[in-house]
């Protein structure tokens, strides 16, 4: 497990590996209930990443923390009445929580996708703003409008909607509603880490 200095007060983020070795340790500490989730999933891929996900959940609350998801597929921890939100990409796991504050995170690895479909998620404002060359704009861009579609968990939301011009808030226009979400992020040319919260 690593922890991820993302300097905002009162949220945490931390990250595990996704591999074979944190598959065999994750196996280990879970419960029947929690391996059979797991190997009921068909896909090598995916399975990792659920125990990866799992063993940093332990690893961070305690062998007792218990993954569910509410109605709309939001994930939250048993008997924890703070946030947290998750990410894959790659190979690691990423989870930010907050006991004060609701959360989103995402994390985003460069792909040649991401120029292809601009015209889905970029706002005719960013569009503009952004030079597709601009592999870090773009990286934040999709990462910033990721982590705020999962912190308000509005499954109608559309990304466009979601403005990333700003480096520390996000405006969302949605239904009449007005939302002001800050926004960090940590970004290179091969990834992205951005955190909204509110």
């Amino acid at each position: 497990m690593e922890n991820i200095d993302c300097s905002i007060k009162d949220i945490t983020v931390v990250a595990e590996e996704i591999s074979e070795n944190t598959f065999a340790e994750a196996m280990q500490i879970l419960s029947c209930a929690e391996k059979d989730i797991i190997l009921d999933v068909k896909s090598t891929k995916r399975r990792l990443e659920i125990a990866a996900t799992r063993l940093l959940l332990k690893n961070t609350f305690g062998n007792d923390a218990l993954l569910l998801h509410t109605e709309q597929g939001a994930p939250f921890i048993e008997n924890y009445s703070g946030n947290i939100s998750i990410s894959h990409s790659k190979d690691k796991v990423y989870i930010a929580f907050s006991p004060l504050h609701r959360v989103g995170v995402d994390i985003q690895y460069w792909s040649k996708s991401l120029v292809r479909v601009t015209s889905k998620y970029l706002s005719d404002r960013e569009a503009e703003a952004i030079n597709v060359s601009d592999r870090q704009a773009l990286l934040k861009a999709w990462t910033v409008k990721e982590a705020v579609y999962k912190l308000l968990g509005i499954k109608d939301l559309s990304l466009k909607s979601i403005d990333t011009l700003k480096d520390d808030i996000s405006t969302v226009m949605h239904c009449g509603t007005t939302y002001q979400i800050k926004i960090h992020t940590i970004t290179t040319d091969d990834f992205s880490l951005a955190i909204a919260w509110m």
